[in-house]
């Protein structure tokens, strides 16, 4: 597994997308969010995705001569038609729509859809977050493969769902979670690293557990489940309705059922803590609530209570000083990328 300065692989990610067909804001902003998915630790969002957005500009699943648009706006919401454009650019776009919105109004409600893959919903929840604002966040990710509690049938996507609240000095807590039981994104990995997928992950096509990823592909096919029973189900279904129907993007089986790409549809809000009180006042409350936290006894086999978001960027400060580790197969992909488009600066592993 090469492990790579994250700066070179910043620069390098950039000329490949930028030499394979997005422009240079998008790639600047793109490879940006994919080398910090590398450095927090999720893989499955990270520089793995330059070789499929190529792959959709090519055969023009990305509309990269469209631009997102506002289709629909009233003062404090808006409707964004992503026009099949690069998720992250459109969901970028939606987001700070959402914030200015939010600072003349005290809160933003934004909708995105028919855009391409968005990436990690953490990302637009920190822009929420770097605002001194709370962040609200769900996706309908286009796509079928999960079943609602006591179903064996798949009704949504991975949807994830998310949440950011502003903090001093960098402790911003960022909630982002699929409502599958597992993110594909981590599924994928597991199963190109052969490693194994937990119980209570996977149906097969029957309707039985199954930790074999193998027998969950079938024929026939099987489904993820949702986390937490019937409470993660029931928060799948309102990703589903956010997302997916309020959105206007539709639901996500119906891309599945067509065997097209995943279309993203967004549900995107930022509230601004100051129409609720100051906000250095707010910053003393979610201080004074993250030292109880910390000071609390731990279970055992636990040494430390991580808040969410916490262990991503330590991870991300290991990773700036020591490298990115980055899977062989991947890495591999990106530099037979690199010769084909004709991109001579490949990063030599550390």
């Amino acid at each position: 597994m090469p492990k790579i300065d994250h700066q070179q692989l910043l620069t390098f990610c950039n000329q490949l997308l930028s030499t394979g067909g997005m422009s240079q804001v998008d790639a600047d902003l793109v490879a940006n969010l994919l080398v910090k998915g590398e450095l927090r630790g999720y893989a499955g969002h990270g520089v793995i995705r330059v070789n499929p957005y190529l792959n959709w500009i090519k055969d023009g699943t990305y509309q990269v001569t469209e631009q997102p648009a506002i289709e629909r706006e009233g003062k404090l919401t808006a409707v964004v038609d992503g026009k099949h454009y690069i998720g992250q650019v459109a969901a970028h776009f939606a987001m700070e729509l959402a914030i200015k919105k939010a600072k003349a109004h005290g809160a933003g409600i934004v909708c995105l859809r028919r855009a391409g893959h968005t990436g990690r919903l953490a990302d637009y929840m920190e822009m929420a977050t770097d605002h001194g604002m709370i962040g609200m966040a769900a996706a309908c990710v286009g796509s079928a493969v999960t079943a609602l509690y006591g179903g064996m049938q798949p009704v949504a996507g991975t949807n994830p769902i998310a949440f950011g609240i502003p903090a001093r000095g960098g402790k911003q807590i960022i909630l982002d979670l699929a409502t599958a039981s597992m993110s594909m994104g981590e599924i994928q990995t597991r199963v190109r690293n052969q490693q194994p997928i937990p119980e209570g992950v996977m149906l097969d096509g029957h309707g039985n557990p199954t930790t074999d990823f193998n027998a969950f592909r079938g024929p026939p096919r099987g489904v993820f489940t949702a986390f937490g029973g019937h409470k993660g189900s029931g928060i799948a279904l309102i990703t589903e309705i956010l997302g997916g129907l309020l959105s206007g993007n539709g639901m996500g089986k119906l891309y599945w059922d067509n065997r097209g790409h995943g279309v993203n549809g967004l549900f995107l809000q930022a509230i601004a803590v100051e129409e609720f009180q100051e906000l250095e006042t707010f910053y003393d409350k979610v201080d004074e609530l993250i030292g109880f936290i910390k000071s609390t006894k731990c279970a055992p086999g636990f040494s430390e209570i991580l808040l969410p978001g916490e262990s991503g960027r330590r991870r991300e400060a290991k990773n700036k000083l020591a490298g990115v580790d980055i899977e062989a197969p991947t890495w591999a992909n990106l530099t037979a990328l690199a010769a084909e488009l004709g991109v001579k600066d490949v990063p030599a592993p550390l």
